[in-house]
């Protein structure tokens, strides 16, 4: 497919920055902006419930989007609410021969409506838990008939893949594809900035910095990271871990650091901060802490794990629990270190890691710099979002 076509992508997504917004689902965003620099018309459609009931098309930041607002009766199954304003919305209309759907969730029941209702020119990337629907009974024939009908099915980690070919005995292993998620190189090349700049600017008044940013839920594991810093302070006390999130967790986290006698060697910052100063703290830590884990009733995983991706892109190693598909995110010994972290042992061996690697200063460097190769070259939005294209148009 040649840029000249100029073929119109629909992007289907249940959440999409906005101006109120500017984090949610960020990396959706930048995206989809990948796919309007390649040439390409965009319209993205973001379905959720709200307090209102309405449909707004806006511009953000060079992106046509067009918000479904939902907001059915107390009294009416929100599922069969979303089914046929689905299908009102979505009917009829022109099938244009370069017109192409993806999905960037996997609800069978509705996915399954759009691509009826418009054209069987559709894709579906699939996140981390988002499989873990496949093999719910009430949607297993829904699946199955999706699955058979879409060009593409796109994975960010291999371990979403397997999920997806093992659910029918590898029927649909030829449509699938693993495509991680990219990094916006651009931000990080403009936000350049040396180590001993971002600490100073940052006001940092400790030896070693460690860094977590996203959701304080539990399968980001930083109740597990609280664990191994109470046993690495017994090593060197002269540390802050820095924590940029919000999430359910934070009162208990915060209880759990009084208990374990590491408050001073914590620090919890509000969710938005601004780009630049995002890029001061992933330069002027020394290790990226997200230690995932695996969370059932229900199904939670980490499906890829951006924010390692991008911990790579600024040269911070990462140390890294094993959940998911955290594997496609951290490659051991290149970008980062990845833990099982089961028992209290585990905990041991990560902070005595942990200081193997700070102590040698040389070791420490040339992690750095081995995760910033390699995250420059592999988590770049333009490579993968090509390999969608050509998957999903060719």
């Amino acid at each position: 497919m040649h840029k000249r076509d100029n073929p119109k992508i629909n992007f289907y997504t249940n959440g999409y920055p906005s101006q109120d917004d500017p984090l949610r689902y960020s990396f959706s965003h930048e995206e989809i902006k990948t796919y309007k620099n390649l040439g390409y018309d965009v319209l993205v459609h973001d379905i959720m419930f709200s307090d209102t009931k309405e449909i707004i098309n806006e511009e953000y930041n060079g992106i046509n989007v067009k918000r479904y607002r939902l907001n059915p009766p107390k009294y009416v199954n929100k599922k069969v609410f979303y089914l046929l304003y689905l299908l009102w919305n979505f009917r009829g209309g022109k099938k244009l021969k370069n017109e192409w759907h993806l999905f960037n969730f996997f609800e069978p029941f509705y996915i399954f409506i759009i691509c009826f209702l418009k054209t069987n020119k559709c894709g579906i990337i699939i996140h981390g838990t988002d499989a873990f629907s496949i093999y719910k009974f009430k949607y297993r024939i829904l699946a199955l008939i999706l699955l058979f009908k879409v060009k593409t099915i796109q994975c960010r980690s291999e371990f979403t893949a397997n999920l997806v070919k093992f659910a029918f005995s590898g029927k649909f292993s030829k449509k699938v594809i693993v495509n991680i998620s990219g990094v916006n190189k651009e931000k990080i090349i403009k936000n350049k900035t040396s180590k001993k700049n971002a600490y100073k600017n940052l006001n940092f008044d400790t030896k070693l910095n460690f860094l977590f940013v996203g959701d304080l839920i539990p399968r980001k594991g930083i109740d597990t990271a609280f664990y191994v810093l109470f046993h690495y302070k017994k090593i060197n006390s002269d540390f802050v871990y820095h924590i940029i999130g919000k999430g359910p967790e934070e009162l208990s986290l915060r209880k759990l650091a009084e208990e374990l006698g590491i408050t001073d060697n914590i620090r919890f910052y509000n969710y938005y901060i601004s780009d630049e100063k995002l890029a001061y703290f992933f330069r002027a830590s020394d290790i990226y802490l997200m230690l995932s884990q695996n969370v059932y009733k229900p199904n939670k995983v980490e499906g890829f794990g951006l924010s390692f991706a991008e911990a790579a892109c600024y040269g911070l190693p990462s140390f890294a629990g094993r959940s998911g598909g955290v594997a496609n995110a951290v490659i051991e010994d290149i970008t980062g270190y990845i833990f099982d972290t089961n028992d209290k042992k585990s905990f041991i061996e990560i902070a005595n890691k942990m200081n193997v690697i700070l102590s040698d200063r040389q070791k420490h460097q040339e992690l750095c710099l081995s995760a910033l190769n390699y995250g420059m070259k592999n988590f770049d939005w333009n490579i993968n979002v090509k390999k969608s294209l050509h998957n999903l148009c060719e």
